[in-house]
């Protein structure tokens, strides 16, 4: 099920896309969360709260980037958790998007992107520069093989640099 379907199918209170939302991204949301806290425990814990989250948020969606959405409660649920227990962690990895601290801002930086590059090349980036993960990661998520990783992910770089240096 593509993701369309599945926000069609959540906006129905549908439990299959639920369920089929849940299995699709349970991995890359535990990742992302894990990423920040390194509380395995935690994380775990944070995970369901993101889908409870989203499934109550689902109304909100406005329809485009769902992934980037779905990560984006599962970043804010963190640390929004993190601040409450008052954890230390360092967030020298998420540089990137500290810098994109506002939804506008992030909005409007999925949005050039998606201009920019393919959904392939766009789904790497993502993962290698917002939530940092290695090839190697992004390979085994996808189902493809590491050097198609590497490649996409430079193609994807080149073309990003080379508009954002024009002054797009």
């Amino acid at each position: 099920m593509n993701d369309k379907r599945i926000v069609d199918g959540l906006k129905k209170r549908s439990e299959e896309a639920f369920e089929e939302c849940y299995y699709k991204y349970k991995n890359l949301v535990y990742y992302v969360i894990i990423k920040i806290t390194r509380n395995r425990e935690l994380a775990e814990e944070l995970v369901q709260d993101t889908f409870v989250k989203m499934y109550q948020q689902i109304d909100k969606f406005d329809g485009k980037y769902f992934q980037a959405w779905l990560l984006t409660i599962a970043r804010n649920l963190t640390l929004n958790e993190i601040k409450k227990q008052k954890l230390e962690v360092e967030f020298a990895d998420y540089l990137v998007a500290e810098e994109l601290d506002t939804k506008n801002e992030m909005k409007q930086l999925l949005h050039d992107l998606q201009e920019i590059l393919n959904p392939r090349e766009y789904d790497i980036f993502i993962f290698k520069v917002i939530y940092d993960m290695k090839q190697r990661e992004i390979a085994e998520y996808l189902g493809i093989p590491i050097g198609t990783v590497g490649w996409t992910y430079q193609e994807a770089l080149k073309k990003v640099k080379k508009i954002y240096e024009r002054g797009r």
